[in-house]
């Protein structure tokens, strides 16, 4: 059975907003299920502003992800590391602290 990650993936959404927000980039999250992105980035000095899509995996080795919708200007990838799918046998569970790629 596939587990449910609602929460974590809306997590993942605001930890990397608020990466971006702590940067200085304004940043807004759109409504929900925004056709092509999530987050909204805007620079009102330059008048601009890039549609920015999250994507997020939940398990530490994770090992890509699939982008079905291209009507964004950026992507950013939120991987939470929350851990193996299975623990290695060292009792090691693989549980690291989150990070982001764009």
């Amino acid at each position: 059975m596939r587990r449910n990650t609602q929460f974590e993936s809306a997590g993942a959404e605001f930890f990397a907003l608020c990466n971006l927000l702590i940067e200085g980039i304004s940043a807004y999250k759109s409504c929900r299920n925004f056709k092509g992105y999530d987050v909204v980035a805007i620079n009102p000095e330059k008048n601009r502003s890039s549609g920015i899509q999250f994507k997020s995996r939940f398990q530490t080795n994770w090992n890509g992800f699939i982008i079905n919708n291209f009507e964004c200007d950026f992507v950013i990838f939120a991987a939470l590391n929350r851990g193996y799918t299975k623990p290695k046998r060292n009792g090691d569970k693989g549980i690291l602290a989150p990070d982001c790629h764009i």
